[in-house]
Order: C-alpha cells, then sequence, then structure tokens
C-alpha cells in the first residue's frame, strides 16, 4: 500500500463520554458528611475496570462534604503510564450514594478510536478495506509524538502507517509508508 495522504482527525484522545458507578458511601460519625476516602475507592477500581487501565492514584478534595443530593466535585485520576483524567462526582441522595462521569482526559490515546480512524481514512481516500492495529489500547501522548500501526489490507499485504499527535485535543494525522 503506498497511500501517502494525511488526514487530521478531530478529538481522538480518549474522550471517555459517560462512565457511571454507583456506590453507598458511609458516613462520618453522625454527622452526615461523604466520606471522601469512600468516595475515591469506586471511582478508582471503576476506571481500571471499564478502561482496562490501572491507576496510579485517584485524588478527590480533601475536605469532607455535607450530605447533599445534586452536589458535585471533580476528581483527578492518574493513570499508571501517564496522562490524566478529570471525574465529575455527583451525590445522588442525602444518605451518600454518587454516580461518577469522566469529564475529560489529557495526553491519553484510546488507539481503538485512532484504528478506526485510519481505517475510514483508507476507505475514503483509496477505497481500500484494512485492518489498522497500534497495539495496547491506551497511549500517552502530546502534540509531535508520533508512533506506528500496522495495516494489513485485504490481499494479506502488511504496511505501516505513521500516526502524529497534532494537538492537545487529539487532533492526529497519519500517512502509510
Amino acid at each position: 500500500m503506498s497511500l501517502l495522504k494525511t488526514i487530521v482527525t478531530p478529538a481522538r484522545r480518549a474522550v471517555i463520554t459517560l462512565i457511571v458507578a454507583t456506590a453507598l458511601i458511609a458516613v462520618t460519625g453522625c454527622t452526615n458528611t461523604l466520606n471522601m476516602e469512600g468516595a475515591r475507592k469506586p471511582v478508582s477500581e471503576g476506571l481500571a475496570k471499564q478502561l482496562e487501565l490501572e491507576m496510579a492514584a485517584v485524588t478527590c478534595p480533601p475536605e469532607s462534604r455535607p450530605l447533599q443530593a445534586g452536589d458535585s466535585f471533580e476528581c483527578t485520576a492518574t493513570p499508571k503510564d501517564g496522562g490524566s483524567i478529570s471525574v465529575k462526582v455527583t451525590q445522588q441522595d442525602d444518605v451518600g450514594n454518587i454516580t461518577w462521569e469522566v469529564a475529560k482526559s489529557e495526553g491519553l490515546f484510546d488507539m481503538n478510536l485512532v484504528e478506526a480512524s485510519v481505517q475510514q481514512g483508507l476507505m475514503a481516500q483509496a477505497g481500500a478495506e484494512a485492518t489498522v492495529s497500534c497495539g495496547a489500547r491506551w497511549r500517552v501522548g502530546k502534540a509531535g509524538d508520533t508512533f506506528e500501526c500496522e495495516v494489513e489490507d485485504a490481499d494479506g499485504g502488511v504496511s505501516t502507517a505513521v500516526v502524529t499527535v497534532k494537538d492537545a485535543e487529539g487532533n492526529i494525522s497519519w500517512s502509510v509508508k
């Protein structure tokens, strides 16, 4: 395959739209406050399970919060391999049940999205069906970083797609060599 065209694709970093977990958080003594350690744990475990990505740390605000439905706060998750994930945590009621969702991620790329982008680009530009494999599901990166993905066409021919991270929003360009 000798396709040398480049395509820029928007928002190819891990934009994880909505991941929700619910947990009953213990109240501290008789004070009717949310146990912040109890909030951190289900977020950490949920991210690790749902994203299949080991977390080095999840940090939530240290101050206690009154139990109050609708109250929300932000935690920051740091994957073991790098990058960061902002998580919005919302109290669902006044007994400590919470839900959480990923608000944004930085420096973390979902290779499933990159592979799909290259496949779609090959089909759009050359009418070529191909299987693209970039390795592990997640990759840490910043603007200017490059990495390679294997491209196998329908006839079994193998080539390499060189992917370049264009900016912090996760836009990429690629070319097949």
